[in-house]
């Protein structure tokens, strides 16, 4: 049976400049998948894209499995933002009205970057996520 990638990071950025270069590289990682694939990124390329050497992506990131999944982990954030905001406005609605406006809200959830909700959504499975 085949060992599945490491998908945590090997450490947390703490300082201003280390949270920089690993958003850099969560970003970079974001516009690869949607540009050009899961199997096209490498951590190589996601450095050359993210403009920080492959020493400091692999000080942060053991691989590009944990990248995706920190991609993965940053949109969920992004939704899971809008939802509870929606959440906390209607609880104290109508039933009715309640569902109306969470129907809604999972609409305008799923607008956010819709080319990277759909290629996460492809690659979860890869990244052992749904475990």
């Amino acid at each position: 049976m085949a060992r599945k990638p490491p998908t945590k990071p090997r450490k947390h950025a703490s300082q201003d400049r280390s949270r920089a270069t690993v958003d850099a590289l969560v970003e970079a990682t974001a516009r690869i998948l949607v540009r050009e694939g899961f199997d096209r990124a490498s951590t190589n390329r996601i450095a050359e894209v993210a403009g920080v050497s492959v020493g400091s992506l692999s000080q942060y990131y053991p691989g590009k499995e944990a990248l995706v999944a920190a991609v993965i982990d940053r949109h969920n954030q992004e939704i899971m933002q809008v939802v509870r905001g929606a959440l906390a406005e209607v609880a104290s609605q109508p039933i009715e009205k309640a569902v109306r406006r969470l129907v809604a809200v999972a609409i305008e959830a799923h607008r956010i970057d819709p080319k990277l909700h759909r290629v996460l959504a492809e690659q979860i499975p890869r990244t052992g996520r749904l475990e």
